[in-house]
């Protein structure tokens, strides 16, 4: 019975929205994260700033740049479902991404870096619209700054819109 369960599981097919092309048709931001997460490691303390509809906290807190940086890692386009549906713009210092498909909730990419290719800053637009709320998300990293921010404006049906911005000097 064991032997026919493992066969079973051996002759699926992978899902293949998880599925990353093997060569990368666009920016490679999980890369770049990991090795933001990993550069990031000796850090101690970041200073992080949440304001939740004009109500504003400050926190000094230990980081766990995994679980921090995770709407940015979550962001990679790079599927093979995928290749088709974002319309791509090359200059010498910017890519961008947009959406094709306006069921994708990666709507754009944005990846501003200096003529050696190194990265500048990235902003990510992500839209959800469903039956119960729609969300407008904006993040953006800037290396140069040395920052992250995450704003979110959430509409649940019968409430307020709830405003949430994230801001984190690193």
């Amino acid at each position: 019975m064991s032997l026919l369960l493992l066969l079973f599981a051996a002759c699926q097919a992978p899902e293949v929205d998880n599925v990353v092309t093997s060569k990368k048709d666009f920016f490679d931001i999980k890369s770049f994260f990991i090795q933001e997460i990993e550069r990031l490691k000796q850090i101690k303390t970041i200073e992080k700033t949440i304001t939740l509809n004009g109500q504003k906290e400050v926190q000094t807190v230990v980081p766990n740049f995994k679980i921090e940086l995770s709407e940015f890692l979550n962001s990679d386009i790079n599927k093979v479902s995928w290749k088709d549906k974002y319309d791509e713009i090359k200059k010498d210092t910017y890519i961008s991404y947009s959406s094709l498909d306006e069921s994708l909730e990666i709507k754009t990419v944005e990846i501003f870096h200096d003529i050696k290719q190194k990265v500048k800053k990235i902003r990510i637009i992500k839209e959800v619209n469903n039956l119960l709320y729609t969300s407008h998300k904006e993040l953006l990293y800037d290396v140069e700054k040395e920052y992250y921010s995450i704003k979110n404006i959430r509409n649940s049906i019968g409430q307020d819109a709830d405003t949430i911005f994230i801001k984190v000097l690193l």
